[in-house]
């Protein structure tokens, strides 16, 4: 029987509260190692989807799909918490190996930590936090000067504090929620999960990339490295991205219209820019390219378009040979022939730019006066949408400002209702395919409304 061995020290641990410092120590079949990895992969995709919609990670439908495969509260059984420790520690495994899925991992393992600290009861979460040496005492405000200042800002007499230097809460400082003193920020008890989700972050940080360096001695194991490459493939390369390819084709004349009408604004400004500077460097080529390979442009559309741009600066023998290989590539006909997926959400608003780049996400490159007066030309009559949408924006909440930016050049149907199923922006593809959907229906029910006016004048 198919079974690995985690070597590393046994882990103590029966709380399901866990930093996840020691890995597991027994033997286990491989079969219900990928069921509980795939089981947790599932919790952290739930997780993923409630923000991408504003939710919180605490919403009934998130929490239904984490109880059914993870334990909340800490009363769990054994057998739960060791699933617990094997899955959350395989998958640090598989999502170690880039960036991106590190990054990913690393956002929705935090989230998943916060939630369950939310779901302890008070005993339970004095138990977690002498269990881990937390290193912050409690006590009450009985400086008159501090009372002075707090009076008003939280009950003092039913709630304990702790001190702690103001740039380990960044967040609780951004949304005004501490009182800052002397270089301290003042937290209150009810707030000390801000505080020990940034210890969490920055623990599974060095873990991962502890574990990246260990990867090499795990894929001697052939089992493994096809485990944890499927793993780290479902979440969004090959399985999830290719979802997002368009079933149907573009034909290389509509792109003027379709990047005004229904190309999320990452790539509508991608566009403008390529066709006024006639060249986009290279990470704009490579978001730009492997976005309009998504929606249907076909190899040789795609070879036409950039070297109608990109000649009106250079020779053709200078495109040739220094740009048609990575378009070549980028559909899989050089190189390793890998079929590469249009770039995600999440990866764009990751890429680094200069001023005089024009990739990345405009929600969080774009300068807030130029973001405004496009916001305020496009949406001249939902000035309250804009105002959210630049609200977003500044509280880097980018993915949501992108789903009120959708919303925004997307007007209410015919019937009154607004398409609230087709808002799940979370990814460049899917704004767009949305959005060809939701002019099918226009026309459709434009359409139909034709037919029902011919039939009443006929009568």
């Amino acid at each position: 029987m198919n079974k690995v061995e985690f070597t590393p020290k046994s882990n103590s641990q029966e709380n399901v509260l866990s930093f996840y410092k020691e890995p597991p120590n027994q033997d286990i079949e491989m079969s219900l190692l990928g069921k509980y990895a795939n089981e947790r992969l599932q919790v952290l995709r739930e997780i993923e989807g409630a923000k991408l919609q504003g939710l919180k990670p605490t919403s009934k439908e998130v929490m239904k799909v984490i109880t059914k495969h993870l334990p909340i509260r800490s009363q769990a059984t054994k057998k739960e918490v060791e699933k617990d420790q094997i899955s959350h520690f395989i998958l640090r495994l598989a999502f170690s190996q880039t960036e991106e899925s590190r990054r990913w991992f690393l956002s929705n393992e935090t989230s998943l930590f916060k939630c369950r600290w939310g779901m302890l009861s008070s005993n339970e979460r004095q138990s977690f936090l002498k269990r881990i040496n937390f290193g912050h005492k409690f006590f009450k405000i009985k400086n008159e000067k501090l009372r002075e200042e707090l009076e008003g800002f939280v009950d003092l007499e039913n709630n304990r504090f702790c001190k702690v230097p103001f740039e380990d809460v960044p967040d609780m400082v951004a949304m005004k929620r501490v009182f800052i003193s002397e270089g301290f920020a003042y937290v209150c008890e009810s707030n000390v999960i801000s505080i020990l989700g940034k210890m969490f972050n920055n623990h599974l940080m060095d873990c991962l990339s502890l574990s990246s360096k260990f990867l090499p001695q795990i894929w001697q194991d052939k089992r493994m490295k096809k485990l944890l490459d499927g793993l780290k493939d479902s979440y969004s390369q090959s399985e999830l991205a290719s979802s997002y390819f368009s079933t149907s084709k573009v034909n290389l004349k509509d792109l003027v219209w379709l990047s005004a009408r229904s190309f999320p604004p990452c790539m509508e400004r991608l566009h403008t820019s390529l066709k006024q500077q006639h060249h986009l460097r290279h990470w704009g080529r490579m978001q730009y390219g492997l976005f309009l390979k998504g929606i249907g442009l076909s190899l040789e559309d795609s070879l036409i378009f950039w070297k109608n741009e990109f000649t009106k600066k250079m020779n053709t023998k200078t495109f040739d040979t220094e740009y048609g290989y990575n378009i070549r590539h980028n559909y899989g006909k050089e190189g390793k022939c890998t079929n590469y997926t249009p770039y995600s959400c999440s990866k764009i608003i990751n890429l680094s730019s200069s001023p005089s780049e024009f990739h990345g996400c405009i929600f969080r490159t774009v300068k807030h006066e130029s973001l405004a007066l496009k916001l305020e030309t496009v949406g001249q009559d939902q000035p309250e949408r804009v105002q959210k949408i630049l609200q977003l924006s500044q509280n880097k909440h980018f993915q949501i400002a992108c789903q009120q930016y959708w919303l925004l050049r997307h007007p209410k149907e015919t019937t009154g209702e607004p398409i609230s199923t087709l808002t799940g922006t979370i990814h460049p593809n899917s704004y767009y395919n949305n959005s060809i959907e939701y002019y099918k229906r226009i026309q459709e029910q434009s359409k139909n409304k034709k037919i029902t006016q011919n039939q009443t004048n006929q009568k």
